[in-house]
This record gives structure tokens, C-alpha cells and sequence, in this order.
């Protein structure tokens, strides 16, 4: 339903250099053929493999370096001493490693015969010109920059980064750099929202906590969504006098198409829209929050930027130690990676509930399990969420 009702953003045109973490909106297409030549893959010599037996002697006649092609032409008998990336000469047809030869005088020995082709990667193996090499809704990862840089795509399409507005609740938090009074704490979830969701790619809009109070959660819910594509808020969705945040949003008109979800942690949730505005209502306790903004935030914005893999992949991993039966809820499990009988494997991490920030900030994955299923034992496979993604 969140993916359904996300907005597009618009396109803008950016700088290459300044585009990593953004999604392509445009294909991109190789402007010629990689390799534009046939090139070498080893340093050594560039012959005929005709002339090429164990204890040949084939005469030096030049030298083919990256980015200086040998520009003459090779003799039979001959050869060219080559580097890794250079052109392979149209005379040549395979190439000799250099620990298979010896050179004297100008003269390299053969200590073995070599094939046609051998060690030379032939223009247009890796892709021809025309051809797709980053698909539009890519995520511009590390080597998706590099491919797009290798076929001259200085300035390309991509999606507007979502502008995310957070807007802690609550008359019990205060600054981090504050001490705190009797009932109070300091705010912390900001801080690790603020990061789930620039991982997501957006650019993140700090607005101010809003007091346990209609007419101040009202006033801060109307600048933040003139001020954001998002709006997500930090507790205030429960069931209690002062859980405000669903009654303002019904008084500003907007449709809320869910309010409360079967996991735990993370029941409390809310998601709206209004206009072309989206708002999320997290739960206040650290760990629910920080669940809902992983696995309904992310995908929100990967839709809204018209990623190809807005969805949270599923794998199934060894546990390395059981755990008891679940309850009426789906139950997220914070997990650490290790090993069972040599094989990757996870293990749960104990928590005290949704409130216990300082075990969850040891979790790598998060695995789910369905409500009311059977306690588990070291060796069952566990269900464990994968950003597709996240990679370099």
C-alpha cells in the first residue's frame, strides 16, 4: 500500500560527480564499443600465434603501452612487447605472458606455444555501442558511476531526492546537548531516522519537536509538510490522550489509509497522504521507530524515485541458536551474522522490548517471523530481510 501511493518526483538534470545515491531516470547507452580495441590482458609480448613453439625467437620490434599504440607493422618472426590495456596490434593475433618468455638482446624467448586469442579481450566483448548499461530506476551505486563515467555520461537524468521532514513528539525530550529534568530524555530518534532515511536518498529537513498539545502539533505539522515531500513523525499514534498525532492529521484533511499493523515491534504505525503529500506516523519507542522507517520508510522513497527494487528482498538463513514461539503479531528479530557448522548463519540478539536502542544498535539484519509460528532450533532456516540496493 505505501509503494501503491508514493508520488513521483520529478526528473533533474546532474552532474555525474554529484550523482551517487541518486536513481537514473533515463537509460544510459554506451557511445562506443567496450573494449574499443582489441586489448591486452597481461603484460608481455604481442605475436602471430603461428610463429609461436617452445624455444622460438622472435625479435623485439616495438612497444605497445597504454594509451600508446605500436604504430608500425610486426614482421613474421616478430613480435611487440605489450603492457596490460594496450592495442593489440592488427598484426598479432595472440599475446605471451611475460612468464613464459625471456628476453635477450632485443630477442624474446618461448618457453611454450600460445593459442589464437589467448590473452587478448576482443573489441566489443564486454558490450557493443548502442547498448543499455545502466538501466532507468538503477540506483547510481559506486560502479554504476564508473560504468556511466567510462561511456562519457558526464551530465545524466535522475530523480529529485525526496525532501523528508522529521518531527519528533513529545513533552518528555529534550536537546541532546541538554540535561534532562525528572521524566525527561534526550532525543534520540531524530538522529537515527534522520540517517535511515538519508540511506533511503533523501535530503533530510530537521524541524522542531512538537509539544503534547493540538494547537503546537497542528502548527508543526503544517510546516513541515509546506517545508517536505514526507512528513514522518515520531510517536503520538498510539491509543493514550495525549497520542495527538492522527486527530491533527483528520482536521487537516488527510486520508489515512492505515493506522496500526500486526508486528511487533512497530504496531502504532501510520500512513497517510494528503494531496501529494505522504505522511508516516512512527512509534515513539526507539526500536519500533527505527523498524518502521527501515522496512515501510525505504521503500517509500525507492518508489517516489521510481527505483526498480522498491521492495525488501526475502532470503532464508541458518539460525544459529533457536528461538520460542511467536505471538499473535509478524515479530521482527534484530540479528547478528556468524556461523553454524561452517556455513553463514544468524543469531538473535536479546532485547528487553522496543524501548532497548543499545541492543538493537548491534543488529546487521533483520529476519521476520510469521504470527503463531512453532519455536525454532538451531539449524532452521529463518525468513531475513535484504536491501536490494545495498551494495556498492
Amino acid at each position: 500500500m505505501v509503494i501503491r501511493h508514493a508520488p513521483r518526483l520529478p526528473v533533474v538534470s546532474m552532474a555525474l560527480s554529484a550523482a551517487g545515491g541518486r536513481t537514473l531516470a533515463c537509460r544510459l547507452v554506451a557511445d562506443r564499443d567496450q573494449p574499443p580495441f582489441d586489448r591486452s590482458a597481461m603484460d608481455g609480448i604481442a605475436t602471430r600465434a603461428a610463429d609461436t613453439h617452445p624455444g622460438a625467437l622472435l625479435r623485439i620490434s616495438g612497444v605497445a603501452a597504454a594509451g600508446v599504440p605500436f604504430m608500425g607493422t610486426m614482421p613474421v618472426g616478430a613480435c611487440v612487447r605489450i603492457f596490460t590495456g594496450a592495442v593489440v596490434p592488427s598484426d598479432a593475433d595472440t599475446v605471451v605472458p611475460v612468464e613464459r618468455i625471456s628476453v635477450d638482446n632485443e630477442v624474446a624467448s618461448l618457453s611454450a606455444s600460445a593459442p589464437v586469442g589467448q590473452h587478448i579481450a576482443r573489441q566489443g566483448c564486454e558490450t557493443r555501442e548502442g547498448a543499455a548499461i545502466v538501466e532507468a530506476g538503477e540506483l547510481l551505486t559506486a560502479t554504476r558511476l564508473a560504468v556511466a563515467a567510462a561511456f562519457g555520461h558526464a551530465q545524466i537524468q535522475v530523480s529529485r531526492a525526496p525532501r523528508v521532514a522529521i518531527v519528533p513528539t513529545g513533552d518528555e525530550l529534550v536537546d541532546v546537548s541538554a540535561t534532562p529534568g525528572p521524566g525527561q530524555i534526550r532525543d534520540s530518534n531524530r538522529y537515527a531516522l534522520a540517517q535511515i532515511f538519508r540511506q533511503g536518498g533523501a535530503e533530510v529537513v530537521d524541524m522542531p519537536t512538537a509539544a503534547d498539545e493540538a494547537t503546537a502539533l497542528h502548527a508543526s505539522l503544517c510546516s513541515a509538510l509546506r517545508a517536505a515531500d514526507v512528513v514522518v513523525t515520531c510517536g503520538g499514534v498510539s491509543a493514550g490522550d495525549l497520542d495527538l498525532v492522527a486527530p491533527a492529521l483528520s482536521e487537516l484533511g488527510a486520508n489515512i489509509l492505515f493506522h496500526k499493523i500486526a508486528i511487533k515491534p512497530g504496531k502504532p504505525l501510520l500512513f497517510a497522504t494528503l494531496g501529494e503529500k505522504i505522511v508516516l506516523g512512527l512509534p515513539g519507542n526507539p526500536v519500533s521507530a527505527a523498524v518502521c522507517a527501515l522496512l515501510f520508510g525505504l521503500p517509500l522513497l525507492a518508489a517516489m524515485q521510481g527505483r526498480g527494487s522498491p521492495s525488501w528482498q526475502i532470503v532464508r538463513l541458518p539460525l544459529a541458536q533457536g528461538l520460542p514461539a511467536v505471538g499473535a503479531r509478524d515479530e521482527i528479530v534484530p540479528l547478528f551474522v556468524t556461523s553454524l557448522a561452517g556455513r553463514m548463519a544468524v543469531s538473535p540478539i536479546a532485547t528487553v522490548g522496543s524501548a532497548d536502542i543499545f541492543a538493537f544498535s548491534r543488529a546487521q539484519l533483520l529476519g521476520m517471523r510469521p504470527a503463531g509460528q512453532a519455536p525454532l532450533a538451531a539449524g532452521d532456516a529463518l525468513d531475513v530481510f535484504l536491501w536490494p540496493t545495498l551494495h556498492p
